[in-house]
């Protein structure tokens, strides 16, 4: 029975790779710097590998069918169906998971390759003796550490897998009648089997077994688990993306979209520069902007109030080129939001002076583009 955990892990390796993939041939920076929004590539994905755990489930029970093992011919089609679909979308998750701390896709086969062997001789030894070994940590009046094991043990997927799997072939099997020299058939387990305990005495011990839809819940929790994990460490971990968010970037107004009033209108203000100058504020306090981004800033308001000190009339002698809230958007439809690029909040160019002496707020690689053909330009 241990092999039939294999099948469920060839998604969740070929999502692993998959998904590093992309992010170390930045082919998820091209999609997001275009307008692709995380939710939207995540969901994406998370279809695509609902899919392939799909077919993989009905190629599983169809197989063991097939080659007539009575783990699939006396028990509930639909029961078994859930079990291996359930833990292969807690697979998928934790894969989700993994992709967000991994960098390199050599890495990831590393990775993907020692979790399905380490997971393949969990099951060898948990399986084991009908699941015993499972069993013995729901006995009663055992040590506190024991109760803390079993507890992390519930966030391994694989083990949860082992005990469902171990329920169903409990009467599902066939056994093996050493004083009658054949083997009997198993009651069979039936859908109503889902929700039913099961009790046992052994060494000493009573031992009480949680039902296979209590069981299906932990997997169900573990999927939710990851997948939290992969949205959190998706935004605070650094990668070719940009930099990372604050650690508590969920309790921030921005990450929600909720802004002040004050931020919606620079119409308020007196003249360009005063706008230019309050959007290059604004930028410098974002932490949703790169930090080479919010530096730029910086240096924009600071080289602003360097031009106002030294007297209005040298600030517009110097002043060749002013540009103020240059922009350019990618336009998105349904959850899709607008992406808005900043390719020149505040550039300045003083007479007479190189391509290279401006200011420029930029996360994306418009400006490279722009800019370039603005300063090439002859001075008259």
């Amino acid at each position: 029975g241990v092999f039939f955990y294999l099948p469920p892990m060839i998604t969740f390796f070929i999502i692993l790779t998959e998904l590093v993939m992309e992010k170390e041939t930045h082919l998820r920076l091209g999609m997001r710097t275009m307008g692709l929004n995380n939710a939207v590539y995540w969901i994406v994905w998370w279809i695509t590998g609902s899919i392939f755990n799909f077919i993989s489930t009905l190629v599983l029970i169809a197989a063991g069918a097939a080659f007539q093992f009575s783990f699939f011919l006396n028990s509930n089609i639909f029961s078994i169906f859930l079990v291996f679909f359930l833990f292969g979308l807690s697979m998928l998750a934790l894969a989700f998971v993994l992709s967000a701390v991994v960098n390199t896709s050599k890495t990831a086969q590393t990775l993907g390759y020692a979790i399905i062997l380490v997971g393949f001789v969990f099951q060898v030894i948990l399986c084991s003796g009908n699941g015993f070994l499972v069993d013995v940590l729901y006995a009663e009046d055992i040590e506190g550490w024991v109760v803390f094991v079993r507890g992390l043990l519930t966030c391994y997927p694989p083990f949860n897998l082992a005990m469902v799997f171990s329920n169903i072939a409990m009467k599902a099997s066939d056994v093996v009648s050493i004083a009658g020299g054949q083997i009997l058939s198993g009651p069979g387990f039936f859908w109503k089997d889902m929700f039913v305990s099961r009790d046992m005495y052994a060494l000493n011990m009573h031992m009480v077994i949680p039902s296979p839809v209590m069981t299906l819940v932990c997997i169900l929790a573990d999927m939710m688990l990851f997948l939290v994990l992969t949205w959190y460490l998706d935004n605070v971990l650094p990668g070719p993306h940009g930099a990372p968010r604050p650690v508590l970037f969920f309790l921030t107004r921005e990450y929600w979209g909720i802004k002040d009033n004050s931020q919606r209108k620079v119409n308020k203000y007196r003249s360009l520069e005063d706008q230019g100058v309050h959007i290059a504020n604004r930028v410098a306090h974002d932490s949703q902007v790169d930090g080479d981004v919010r530096d730029e800033a910086r240096h924009a308001v600071e080289l602003d109030d360097r031009n106002r000190n030294a007297g209005q009339q040298q600030h517009e002698q110097e002043r060749g080129i002013y540009i103020v809230g240059l922009t350019k958007i990618y336009p998105a439809k349904g959850i899709i939001r607008s992406l808005l690029a900043y390719v020149a909040n505040l550039l300045k160019l003083r007479r007479g002076g190189s391509s290279n002496d401006y200011s420029s707020l930029s996360p994306s690689s418009s400006s490279s583009t722009m800019i370039p053909m603005m300063t090439s330009t002859d001075e008259d």
